[in-house]
């Protein structure tokens, strides 16, 4: 298991880069000790708040948690951000590949594009859930699911979606008012 632990001399930003880091380290601490839950939500909470060079290890760390969470799509998510941002690792890539098997076996990747441009989308209506950048890939279960839509200046709004139970990707378009 890799949670990686982040130390710098980086330090000053928004919530202080030094209290981030301080927060990215007690999070993989609780992952060590079996509370991932918990160092998922302070991961999430610190993201932005990190120096950029710090921001792949955050999404490594996010990928393998929710894998072991068995929550698939979260983890696709993040280890494909890492795959993007991060030096190539090939446990990260074996992770990836679990985790793209587990997904082929009842999930549809879906791409989601959003009018207008910036619009940001949440693939959960719960509260608290994270939000993501438009164009979004995610992996979800066919049938009719909602996604909440923001962006400043518009109304937020749930926007229902209906994923096919039809092999290959399937693009859906979204329109927040």
């Amino acid at each position: 298991a890799l949670f990686l632990g982040l130390t710098g001399p980086n330090a000053a930003r928004a919530q202080s880069k030094d209290e981030a880091i301080a927060r990215f380290n007690e999070a993989a601490k609780l992952a060590k000790s079996g509370d991932l839950a918990e160092a998922i939500h302070i991961w999430l909470t610190v993201y932005e708040a990190l120096p950029d060079k710090y921001r792949p290890a955050v999404q490594l760390n996010l990928g393998l948690a929710y894998k072991k969470l068995e929550r698939y799509p979260d983890a696709w998510y993040y280890l494909s951000r890492y795959r993007i941002s991060g030096p190539r690792n090939e446990k990260a890539e074996g992770w990836m590949d679990e985790v793209e098997a587990q997904l082929l076996g009842g999930f549809r990747r879906v791409t989601i594009t959003c009018i207008p441009f910036g619009t940001m989308v949440a693939v959960s209506d719960e509260e608290g859930a994270p939000i993501h950048e438009c164009p979004l890939t995610w992996w979800f279960t066919p049938g009719e699911h909602r996604v909440r839509l923001s962006k400043p200046g518009f109304k937020a709004a749930l926007k229902p979606i209906s994923v096919p139970d039809k092999k290959g990707e399937v693009r859906l378009s979204v329109t927040l008012e």
